[in-house]
């Protein structure tokens, strides 16, 4: 074979589950890994097995139950996001998204899905939750956001240059979010939200903070549709 036709191996990605189900997490690592990049390092059915787990390793995501026994789940993801910053957590639930999506989202969580959610909207809203996008059901971001999320999300060449947060944020620009309401969503101080906005301008070359606001608004409609 010619070094030509020879593909680099795609890194795997790490996942840890936080689930007091045994079945269901059975199922879960089962799905997960039969994606050949994706690998389960970890099942803790309480706060304290994950806490552990992080002094040892890194994963790329942690999947987290709302109900953990004596545990809240989206306690944990607020003390996840406030100790590891910059790690993802994608909340997993029986309960409904109506009511319980929000309040992850508030506590620092990259989206919400249904236990009951098939397969493909699983493992799609894993991996948008591993890129730094949020992730939920059509149907709920639609009521978040006021839009549908895409099937596909493509970058416009001028934001490849933005970190997993900066897209977040000139996303969430883009919405007609407010700095206070991005930072209420984001869990972040508003002058964390306005110095990430002024090196969203610097890397676009976008000085005017209303051509930044228009530019993110067309981005969002042209991949989210109108």
């Amino acid at each position: 074979m010619s070094k030509q036709s020879q593909k680099a191996p795609s890194r795997e990605r790490r996942i840890e589950i936080v689930d007091d189900h045994p079945v269901f997490c059975m199922g879960l690592r089962s799905l997960i890994e039969s994606e050949a990049d994706l690998k389960v390092t970890g099942e803790h059915p309480e706060r304290i097995g994950i806490l552990r787990a992080l002094q040892q390793r890194t994963p790329d995501l942690v999947l987290v139950d709302i109900s953990l026994g004596d545990d809240s789940g989206l306690e944990l993801v607020r003390e996840l996001r406030a100790r590891y910053e910059e790690l993802p957590t994608l909340v997993l639930s029986m309960h409904d998204e109506q009511t319980f999506a929000r309040p992850a989202l508030e506590a620092g969580a990259f989206g919400y899905v249904m236990k009951q959610a098939n397969p493909e909207l699983l493992l799609a809203s894993i991996r948008r939750a591993m890129s730094g996008a949020i992730a939920l059901s059509p149907e709920m971001s639609a009521e978040v956001f006021g839009r549908p999320q895409p099937k596909d999300l493509e970058l416009d060449p001028a934001l490849e240059a933005l970190s997993e947060r900066e897209r977040q944020i000139f996303e969430l620009i883009g919405r007609g979010r407010s700095t206070k309401e991005i930072a209420i969503l984001l869990e972040i101080a508003p002058k964390t939200v306005e110095t990430l906005r002024s090196r969203i301008r610097d890397k676009t070359g976008l000085r005017e903070l209303s051509d930044l606001a228009r530019f993110a608004i067309s981005w969002v409609q042209r991949s989210y549709g109108s």
